[in-house]
């Protein structure tokens, strides 16, 4: 495990695509989990399907949103979420050989629950914001506005999948180095990942593909498909947002609080009804549209 800490910014597609090809366990897990995500996010937001079977959706935008600053600059963080967690896994592959295949399977079955939860929301009811326009010049924001619909904003999946890699990919990359002697090195890409985690939640705010209401949605439903995710996870987690970030928000606290707030009516209200039932209520709350 020579050069561990360098390895792990340097994984790419290229490893990725060697891990599924060296591992028939793992190819498994990703041809079904290809599936899933093509399945329930791209599949559901186009209009391949059929009208009768289309849902209705809403325009969660919240007037906090406001308190955020558009910032363009920040759509490369935006587009760095699928790569945190699958080259964290292909880095966790070539690290730790074949005692890391268990734990890349695992992950890569939750991966897939994840999209399945979030798709059978989707289905009942979809959800949007007001963006801006495309930035001109700028390809990677006319690719997004070109190739995303932007109908499946609640839950976040964005968020969904990197409070994910916070922790659940943190603790099995501490459990596979145990034996690695240079634990900053470790401490240093756990780091790194709990950071970006905050980053990239940050980022759909501030390139407004989301509003403030799809961050707690998405926790809360995290807290539900994971036992260990409690609320003391969710509530330091909301409370690393915007710390530092530029340009800085107005009224970081408000933000904040709104937050908890809405994660709490989530968690305390109802208790005895389905949690996904709860989100697609809130968003039945808004007026519907249809496609």
């Amino acid at each position: 495990m020579k050069n561990i800490k360098e390895s792990y910014y340097k994984t790419n597609s290229m490893h990725t695509i060697l891990m599924v090809i060296l591992s028939p366990r793992i190819f498994i897990q990703v041809f079904f989990t290809v599936i899933i995500i093509l399945r329930d996010f791209f599949y559901l937001q186009t209009r391949l399907v059929p009208r009768k079977k289309r849902p209705p959706f809403v325009n969660i935008d919240h007037e906090i949103d406001n308190n955020i600053p558009f910032a363009p600059e920040w759509v490369n963080i935006y587009i760095s979420f699928i790569g945190l967690w699958v080259y964290t896994v292909t880095w966790m592959f070539f690290a730790f050989k074949r005692k890391s295949v268990p734990y890349i399977v695992k992950s890569l079955k939750e991966v897939k629950l994840i999209y399945l939860t979030a798709g059978s929301i989707y289905r009942k009811c979809q959800s949007t914001t007001t963006r801006p326009a495309p930035v001109e010049g700028d390809r990677t924001f006319a690719l997004i506005h070109k190739m995303d619909p932007h109908l499946n904003c609640m839950p976040s999946l964005h968020v969904m999948i990197v409070t994910w890699a916070a922790y659940s990919l943190v603790p099995r990359i501490t459990e596979l180095a145990s034996d690695y002697k240079n634990n900053s090195d470790i401490k240093e890409i756990t780091d790194y990942i709990e950071n970006r985690a905050c980053l990239i939640t940050e980022s759909i705010l501030y390139i407004k593909q989301h509003s403030i209401n799809c961050i707690p949605a998405a926790l809360y439903v995290m807290q539900n498909l994971f036992p260990g995710f409690e609320d003391q996870y969710e509530k330091t987690f909301i409370n690393c947002l915007f710390i530092t970030s530029h340009p800085p928000v107005k009224d970081r606290e408000k933000l904040i609080l709104f937050m908890e707030k809405l994660y709490d009516k989530f968690r305390n209200e109802n208790t005895d009804l389905n949690f996904k039932q709860k989100i697609i209520n809130f968003l039945n709350s808004y007026p519907k549209q249809y496609r």
